[in-house]
């Protein structure tokens, strides 16, 4: 299914879920903030929040520094 990812076309093959999208791109999902369609998504709703064709994603990792 073809959605946006960080500003690019992406191809999702099997996550129907955020929590699965971040499985499938090997992302550490305790260092990473996730927004879908513009609505940042607490982590605690990830499994529950599903990932549909056309969705625009967005996920960020904070970056400390000083």
């Amino acid at each position: 299914m073809p959605i946006t990812l960080n500003g690019k076309p992406h191809e999702m093959a099997n996550a129907r879920t955020v929590a699965e999208l971040v499985e499938t791109l090997s992302v550490k999902a305790n260092q990473v903030a996730v927004a879908v369609n513009g609505q940042v998504v607490r982590r605690v709703d990830w499994v529950a929040t599903s990932v549909r064709d056309g969705d625009t994603i967005e996920i960020v990792r904070a970056v400390g520094g000083g």
